[in-house]
């Protein structure tokens, strides 16, 4: 995030003899209705299935899967939940008529905060997002995988034990 004002942009060789062509693409977005957008995040409970739709949402949120290094537009949806200590979660997203994806984050509105990203895989209208994460808010952000993909979704967050390597490793005494 960038404070207003004039920025220059300097592309250099890494060596004398690096020249040519390259491009460059960026993205400005506006960050006022990011902003607004998680001042009002519906909570997501353990547990429990949340319904919803991408449809005519906006698309406000970008994230390191699902083709964000294309021109991809797909509107989106931002869930919170807590943790209340150290311990695996499951985001489980099914979604109807459109490949979805699901960014995992620990600030709204800071892109750089993704903890992790998942898009559909063989099923298309299926992701699954399982991570270990330390006590502390979080967001999900429900968005479609490629250009304009948008449609209904439900999206559940289950929760599980943590387990220690010592304890997952197979016994071999007797």
């Amino acid at each position: 995030m960038l404070d207003p004002g004039p920025y220059f942009l300097v592309v250099d060789g890494a060596r004398p003899e690096s020249l040519g062509r390259f491009s460059l693409s960026y993205k400005v977005r506006d960050m006022a209705q990011l902003e607004a957008a998680c001042a009002r995040v519906p909570a997501l409970s353990f547990k429990r299935k949340e319904t919803g739709t991408t449809a005519g949402a906006g698309d406000k949120f970008s994230s390191s899967c699902g083709g964000r290094g294309t021109s991809h537009t797909s509107p989106d949806r931002v869930y919170r939940f807590a943790v209340p200590r150290r311990m695996g979660i499951r985001l489980t997203l099914e979604t109807q008529g459109f490949r979805g994806l699901v960014s995992l984050r620990r600030v709204c509105a800071d892109d750089a905060t993704e903890v992790k990203c998942a898009e559909a895989g063989e099923d298309p209208g299926r992701v699954i997002v399982q991570t270990v994460l330390d006590p502390g808010a979080y967001y999900a952000v429900v968005d479609g995988a490629g250009n304009k993909a948008e449609g209904s979704f439900t999206l559940r967050l289950d929760g599980f034990e943590e387990r220690r390597r010592a304890e997952a490793a197979p016994s071999n005494t007797r």
